[in-house]
């Protein structure tokens, strides 16, 4: 993964600036940026009277809920940017990979490297924007979003939460739209691919690699999310949360390899056309010469057979195996966490 980093150029998004740094894995910038969070979440506590040292209203921090709701937001807000470093680094690795299909020059694979993992700075910004406002609307909407009845919209804990959720929001609207960028690119790259080999698609594998990663990373976020599930009082945006990610499972998973798809659904035409002219050319050779021609016959039907059998997708079971384990795990996270909900809230009354 080191030799992706250095391919990597310079990306517009400043959220990455700590990946791009140093060549060290990003899981690492990631457990930094966590704690980053949690010791200036615990600075701001203190600074303004919401605790005292390491307690709350009197309670030892680790004995209240805030300890886990402050460990689960530092993560969502650490995994966002860690999960972008991540896919642009796949997509350098993948591309290389590739290259030898590609048939480009140096410059004409640097330009499509920057084209395929480097989203344009205004669309990053109108993400950012728009997720952030969204965010910071669930800390006034959405009644689930407080323990408790909410707090003025004056006091340092409503600014502190506002704060945070239109951080995460800008965040999560930059990974969403780099993962929309880099999946169009798959899909394009797969589409215009210059040569296809209808009986060897290994040198294809980066396709599918791309989506079972992006799967994974999306399913992951939605593990995480779910945990809010176990507050006292949860958020009515939960499910809508669900909804959002699988369908970036399924599209992140489909699209990649979609362009592939119709390239491969493309030479697989030309190829069968090509072999019925032949076919057509050879049977009245052998009409003529029966001795002779009818080997050659039978060698090209059975190939035709073959072209024709040949799969048009990049995935093999293993693959398809995995995303659906994935995707299952993220369901059983949130079904699992909807009913220990429920059952606190019988408990509790």
């Amino acid at each position: 993964m080191a030799g992706a980093q250095a391919l990597l150029p310079r990306s517009g998004d400043w959220t990455l600036r700590p990946f791009e740094a140093t060549r060290v894995a990003p899981v690492w910038i990631g457990i930094g940026i966590a704690f980053a969070y949690l010791l200036l979440d615990a600075v701001v506590f203190n600074l303004f009277g919401l605790a005292v040292g390491l307690h709350i209203r009197g309670v030892p921090f680790y004995e209240t809920l805030f300890w886990w709701l402050e460990l689960l937001n530092a993560a969502i807000l650490a995994y966002l940017p860690t999960a972008t470093a991540y896919l642009r680094r796949g997509a350098a690795r993948d591309l290389r990979e590739l290259r030898p299909l590609l048939r480009c020059n140096d410059t004409e694979f640097a330009t499509l490297l920057r084209r395929t993992t480097c989203a344009a700075s205004w669309q990053l910004t109108c993400a950012g924007v728009l997720g952030g406002m969204l965010f910071a609307a669930m800390v006034f909407l959405d009644p689930g979003f407080w323990i408790g009845e909410r707090p003025s919209p004056s006091s340092a804990l409503f600014v502190w939460t506002f704060a945070r959720s239109a951080l995460t929001g800008w965040l999560a609207g930059h990974a969403l739209v780099t993962e929309i960028h880099v999946t169009w690119a798959y899909a394009s790259i797969g589409r215009t691919l210059p040569e296809v080999d209808l009986l060897d698609i290994r040198p294809l594998r980066p396709f599918a690699r791309k989506g079972q990663h992006s799967a994974f990373r999306w399913i992951a976020l939605s593990i995480l999310v779910s945990f809010y599930w176990l507050a006292p009082n949860t958020g009515r945006t939960n499910p809508f949360l669900l909804i959002v990610i699988l369908l970036l499972v399924a599209l992140s998973f489909v699209l990649p390899a979609l362009g592939l798809h119709l390239r491969i659904r493309e030479a697989k035409r030309v190829e069968i056309e090509r072999l019925h002219r032949e076919i057509r050319q050879q049977r009245q050779t052998t009409l003529a010469a029966p001795a002779t021609g009818g080997g050659r016959l039978a060698d090209l039907i059975s190939y035709r057979d073959l072209v024709d059998r040949a799969f048009e997708w990049p995935w093999d079971t293993p693959t398809l195996l995995r995303v659906a384990l994935y995707m299952s795990l993220g369901v059983g996270s949130w079904l699992g966490g909807a009913l220990v909900e429920r059952a606190l809230a019988i408990v509790l009354g």
